[in-house]
């Protein structure tokens, strides 16, 4: 016991340490293998076709899904813009030889609150360069820019879900240039923080310490990804109109990446522990993202564009990963009747379209559909939750040439995406009931997640 009062302490002392040395907030988010980019969507044309036009976008989210696209549109633009996404995500007990008295159901109905900042402009009007090449970066911050990355890593009891929650700082930037007629390529860099701590301490039995020494840092991880459009109008037939007008195929990758904390600490606990004392060491990880291949066909015609992709997501790469994270690591153990964790790569069919409706307005929609990545009914300690998920959206653009202020064309967009969350069985292991060999509650995933988001552009 005094041990355990000693530690407690010095635990909450290297956690809160890292948050302040990175700048961070003080709130903390749930941990999640998620992203804003890929859960969710970035822009509201994104979210509101199921990132089905992604692939297709002139705007500056293109620097993520394809940053090929970057090059479709010579103008410049400044993007700004909020999203909320606002979940209801349940564990429904079925039962089981130790059942939690649980309040309700729910257990995440904490929304993710992002804002979001776009810019891409050609480069090569900075140079002597005649080709262009253009730059684009993407910016999400979550918390309406208050919180960065903070984020906590925890076993939890009741379970917790694989990819939702709130979402670290999101960073892209990249280029993307014209290489022959029709043919666009381009290459950016997905950006997230790895932070470590190094304490050093001694300590009185009663917890308090003195001698303290604190190292803290957080160096960019920096993964690739990379792109190429093709227009095959413009490439068979760009002076007349043949059967290959308006259509294009894309296709990208983007590499795995991660957001992780590493915590090494060594106590001296005087008349006790003598030096060298005792060593703790912590590496959590959160925000995994896959690896990625999209590839992308869309059709379009003089008001109207529809698109189809399909994306795979190599998520068996996880259960690498998780063996490097102290805190989720038991959950790849077996033992008994319990399996340990497996996660399965997916294939997710994205369907979406966009018509104008006048020269100023346009509708957008989209639908998808993306089956769970956890491939087992158990993972012990962590209890990961998931469900096979119908993804469908809305969206509304306003586009205006003219304006009495402003000199170049400006945008709105307005959108909505809605998620459902299929039921699914896990049983729920934890090392404290009969050392994890026995499962004390079976219970039912399932729920809904509402997204809305908004965005202005100015054209330059």
């Amino acid at each position: 016991m005094p041990q355990q009062k000693l530690f407690k302490p010095l635990l909450r002392h290297i956690c809160v340490g890292i948050p302040l040395a990175m700048s961070l907030s003080s709130t903390t988010a749930l941990a999640t293998m998620g992203n804003l980019a890929t859960t969710y969507g970035l822009l509201p044309t994104d979210i509101a076709t199921a990132q089905a036009l992604s692939m297709f976008n002139t705007q500056a989210s293109a620097v993520y899904y394809n940053p090929a696209y970057l090059a479709k549109d010579s103008r410049g633009e400044l993007t700004s813009g909020l999203m909320h996404a606002d979940h209801s995500l349940k564990a429904k007990s079925l039962g089981g030889e130790a059942p939690l008295n649980r309040k309700n159901d729910t257990i995440l109905n904490k929304p993710s609150q992002h804002v979001l900042l776009g810019m891409k402009t050609n480069l090569s009007s900075m140079s002597k360069m005649e080709h262009p090449l253009y730059f684009g970066v993407m910016i999400g911050v979550e918390e309406y820019g208050a919180e960065m990355m903070a984020f906590s890593s925890e076993t939890s009891g009741q379970g917790q879900y694989l990819e939702y929650g709130r979402q670290p700082l999101f960073m892209n930037f990249g280029f993307g240039t014209k290489v022959w007629r029709g043919i666009d390529v381009g290459l950016s860099l997905r950006t997230t923080l790895h932070a470590k701590a190094e304490l050093n301490a001694s300590s009185e039995l009663d917890g308090s310490t003195h001698h303290e020494s604190m190292n803290v840092s957080a160096t960019p991880s920096m993964k690739p990804i990379a792109g190429i459009n093709i227009d095959w109008g413009e490439t068979f037939c760009s002076s007349n109109d043949c059967w290959f007008s308006g259509l294009e195929t894309a296709f990208s990758y983007r590499a795995k990446s991660n957001t992780h904390a590493v915590v090494d600490s060594n106590i001296i606990i005087e008349g006790m522990l003598p030096d060298p004392g005792m060593k703790l060491n912590i590496l959590t990880l959160d925000s995994y993202q896959p690896d990625i291949i999209s590839a992308g066909v869309s059709y379009s015609g003089e008001r109207w564009q529809v698109a189809a992709v399909a994306e795979h997501q190599r998520w068996s790469d996880l259960e690498k990963e998780l063996k490097k994270d102290t805190i989720s690591s038991p959950a790849l153990e077996a033992s008994g009747d319990r399996e340990a964790v497996k996660f399965k790569d997916i294939v997710i069919p994205r369907l979406g379209g966009r018509y104008n409706l006048t020269e100023h307005f346009a509708v957008s929609g989209g639908v998808a559909y993306s089956k769970s990545p956890i491939d087992s009914r158990s993972s012990l300690d962590m209890n990961f939750l998931d469900g096979d998920k119908l993804i469908v959206g809305l969206g509304l653009t306003a586009e205006y040439p003219k304006t009495r202020f402003l000199a170049f064309p400006v945008r709105f967009d307005v959108s909505y995406q809605y998620q459902n969350v299929d039921k699914k069985e896990f049983d729920l292991y934890h090392t404290g009931y009969q050392a994890g060999a026995v499962s004390y509650e079976t219970v039912e995933a399932h729920g809904d997640v509402h997204v809305f988001s908004g965005s202005m552009t100015l054209k330059f």
